[in-house]
């Protein structure tokens, strides 16, 4: 035997012979002298063919426990399936996993999708997105799918208490020939890329996206929704036919839809900036991007003979072993991923050195995009935030972090805060976070609007500690179109 391609590629450029295996059960083997015909080959099928369905367990991608859990970032081990496992030279923990308290959606960073954020379902139903991806007519595509030994994609956890999760995925985009993007011949060294998830109890977080400015350049592609379907399931099981939900800042919308014969003139709102997919479960996932943004492949789609009871399109992502940057399905055996649109191009944000691009992913419980727009508002044009007193100074809302950021004149020194928001319909406060630097670690009251608030599910506060200060991060939950108040107390010393 030797090492072949996988048949049905994409690229021939982007595809490296690989060694194969069979994976099944075989429960009688006869060896022919010559080749069958296929008449030949289907009496004997049918001669032999088991009355019982094999002893094979469903593959079911892991996602860890049902059901909602403690909320925070988990290391721990996602075991798939035993002959898959086994290829892993891994110890007990490397695998990341965010649970809710208010929800049974779940945050997987599992070594099967080479570590990219996958938001899950109780139903497991996965939506995942590309890395920053890159390519050229030599080797195919540069991105994390290739990386499909993680030999430079890995998880690590940064922050986990009540108010916030924080997870950084650090990547470098590599091509089927284990080649790095835009490597350096003289210093070895190529593009590399951090994404830091900002993920907060509602279920939402940020995708903060970033590289040192000059190493990516072009072409480059930074985001494809791309849901998976694991071996069995079709994509009529994760999705509707009105498939993608969009809609802009001003609250106009549109629906993005399997039809048999597509419009082709079919007119969209303009200034698209966020999306929802229809899923069929009780949480559908959302992108909504920073003013500016620019989506791309915005359409309706062809529905096959089959409608949408056929698996994925693509089988060489996730979990696939094959060194391929394309290969169409050919049946449900493995998992696959599908679609991928909208394509969207974020506005890129540059200073000290780094590039990046911003984006609040989540699932809601929202069933349009009309219901979404006051969380798109609430991100794409936050309500102003300004602070009373001398003691602190307001740095405004961070997109990257779906935060107001404020900072303590002298560290450790204030004892109280009282912050506004000029919340208004074009500009609704969907929740709070507050990161303050340089309050001292201690117990926190909240008051909104003169109302005493008790820390639980709708204010919550955590620690992190850096080398020479303390921050302070709260989360308020509270929905609102008119203006309100703050007041933060230090309590005790």
């Amino acid at each position: 035997h030797t090492p072949m391609k996988p048949s049905h590629i994409h690229r021939e450029h982007g595809t490296r012979p690989t060694w194969f295996s069979i994976d099944g059960i075989v429960d009688e083997l006869t060896v022919f002298d010559r080749a069958l015909s296929a008449a030949e080959v289907r009496a004997a099928y049918e001669a032999h063919k088991p009355s019982d369905d094999p002893d094979l367990p469903p593959r079911v991608m892991p996602s860890g426990p049902k059901g909602k859990g403690r909320f925070g970032a988990t290391y721990t081990k996602l075991k798939y399936y035993p002959e898959w496992d086994e290829l892993w030279r891994v110890a007990d923990d490397p695998d990341i996993l965010v649970r809710f308290d208010q929800s049974d959606a779940r945050v997987v960073f599992w070594r099967g999708s080479r570590y990219s954020a996958a938001w899950v379902t109780n139903d497991d139903q996965w939506m995942a997105d590309q890395s920053v991806e890159a390519w050229n007519n030599i080797q195919g595509c540069f991105e994390h799918m290739q990386d499909r030994l993680c030999r430079y994609s890995h998880v690590r956890i940064i922050e986990s208490h009540d108010a916030r999760v924080v997870v950084h995925w650090r990547y470098a985009p590599v091509s089927s020939h284990d080649a790095l993007w835009r490597e350096d011949e003289r210093t070895g060294r190529a593009c590399w890329v951090d994404e830091y998830y900002y993920i907060y109890p509602d279920v939402a977080g940020v995708r903060n996206v970033s590289w040192k400015t000059g190493t990516l350049a072009s072409p480059r592609q930074f985001q494809e929704s791309l849901p998976f379907t694991n071996p069995g399931q079709l994509r009529s099981d994760v999705i509707h036919e009105d498939v993608v939900f969009v809609g802009n800042l001003k609250g106009e919308t549109e629906t993005m839809r399997y039809v048999k014969t597509p419009d082709k003139e079919k007119k969209f709102p303009e200034d698209l900036s966020y999306q929802l997919y229809n899923f069929k479960a009780d949480r559908k996932p959302f992108i909504i991007y920073e003013k500016e943004v620019r989506m791309r492949y915005v359409r309706d789609f062809a529905l096959g003979d089959k409608g949408l009871d056929t698996p994925g399109s693509c089988n060489h992502w996730p979990v696939g072993q094959a060194r391929c940057d394309g290969r169409t399905v050919q049946a449900g055996d493995r998992p696959t991923h599908f679609l991928g649109f909208p394509i969207s191009n974020p506005p890129i944000h540059e200073k000290d050195g780094r590039s990046w691009w911003n984006g609040l992913y989540g699932m809601t419980d929202k069933t349009s995009a009309k219901a979404l727009l006051p969380l798109a508002r609430s991100y794409a044009q936050p309500a102003v935030m300004s602070v009373e007193g001398r003691g602190f100074t307001a740095q405004g809302f961070d997109p990257g972090e779906r935060a107001y950021k404020i900072v303590a004149k002298k560290p450790g020194q204030g004892k109280a805060l009282t912050v506004k928001f000029a919340a208004s319909k074009e500009s609704p406060i969907e929740n709070l976070a507050l990161v303050i630097e340089g309050w001292p670690e201690s117990d926190v009251a909240l008051k909104v609007n003169g109302q005493r608030v008790t820390r639980g599910k709708t204010f919550r506060y955590g620690f992190r500690h850096l080398v020479d200060s303390t921050r302070l991060i709260v989360w308020v939950e509270h929905q609102t179109t008119e203006p309100i108040t703050l007041t933060l107390t230090r309590q005790g010393r």
